[in-house]
């Protein structure tokens, strides 16, 4: 039986009455609830400051660290960064958000809920999908901690549906574009991101510092490509209009995914009978960009920490 669309309406205003509890926010779309999701960057870090939208803000970031993320914002505000070390941080795998200027559409639950994660598509969905975020949750303590260190730290986002050596090229141009130095700490797929830019010989590059990035593939990315991922599970359940195998034919157009499945699976014949299934072309394809990413065997400060006390998956089912 077909699940019960909530009314949007009902929706919007018992959301706008529990969560807005900090005073009247500053500016409110009046089409949509307001919500975590409707706030960019920007506001949501003047906010840690400020105490506006802690309703929100405590339901998304959870009490505690809220209470931790507005105790490091204000200790970060007194250290002057100015003429300290330039960092970027790139995030992991989907740690990017997505969407058009007006429009967050990776992960807003509402546009889940829409079915709007169709936009996406690479095939057949919208143009001018930009990555404009990243994903405060996992990525905000660690850049707050930089600035309080003395560095001059900043988010490098990416659409990580695109393929790793054309975001390694825009990787490159924006170092390149600063006034000096730049050192990179990237997570997961932005170290990946980090060697590609290598090919572009960006002059102005510094110390690179890798976190658990997989430099011979993932099986996360494969689970998101086949729609078994945990993540495509729940968003398959939130979208109303959708299923598992739906996201999964989104997820497919998707060379920065592919790019990332271990060696094993650049061949057809690894793979599973039914179910969504790549184009051996597009295998052949992303087997040489993962051959091809540059070795970071001539940058003298590259560090790699490969993990921390957990275990590694060495298998998964797709």
């Amino acid at each position: 039986m077909a699940r019960p669309r909530p009314k949007k309406s009902t929706v919007a205003k018992r959301k706008a009455a529990h969560r807005i509890r900090g005073g009247q926010p500053s500016a409110i779309v009046a089409s949509r609830p307001l919500t975590v999701f409707s706030l960019d960057t920007e506001q949501i870090e003047t906010a840690l400051l400020t105490g506006e939208y802690d309703g929100l803000l405590q339901d998304y970031f959870g009490a505690e660290q809220y209470a931790t993320l507005r105790h490091l914002a204000q200790e970060a505000k007194t250290r002057s960064v100015r003429g300290g070390p330039r960092v970027l941080i790139l995030p992991g795998i989907m740690g990017s958000t997505l969407g058009l200027p007006d429009d967050l559409i990776w992960l807003d639950p509402l546009d889940v809920l829409r079915g709007n994660l169709r936009k996406l598509n690479l095939k057949t969905g919208v143009s001018g999908i930009v990555a404009r975020g990243v994903f405060l949750l996992a990525y905000e303590k660690l850049k707050l901690r930089l600035q309080i260190a003395g560095f001059d730290a900043d988010f490098q986002p990416f659409d990580w549906r695109l393929s790793i050596s054309t975001l390694g090229k825009q990787l490159a141009k924006r170092i390149d574009d600063e006034s000096g130095p730049v050192h990179l700490v990237a997570h997961s797929m932005g170290g990946l991101v980090a060697r590609a830019c290598l090919a572009a010989k960006p002059k102005k590059i510094g110390r690179v510092v890798t976190l658990g990035t997989p430099n011979f593939g993932s099986f996360a990315p494969l689970q998101a490509f086949r729609g078994v991922h945990s993540v495509v599970r729940k968003l398959a359940w939130l979208d109303l209009s959708g299923s598992q195998e739906d996201l999964a034919q989104i997820f497919k157009t998707f060379p920065g995914l592919c790019e990332m499945f271990p060696a094993d699976f650049f061949s057809l014949a690894a793979w599973p009978s039914g179910g969504v299934l790549p184009d051996q072309s597009m295998l052949t394809a992303s087997r040489k960009e993962q051959q091809a990413l540059p070795l970071p065997g001539n940058q003298p400060d590259w560090v790699q920490i490969v993990g921390c006390n957990k275990e590694t998956v060495v298998g998964a089912t797709i």
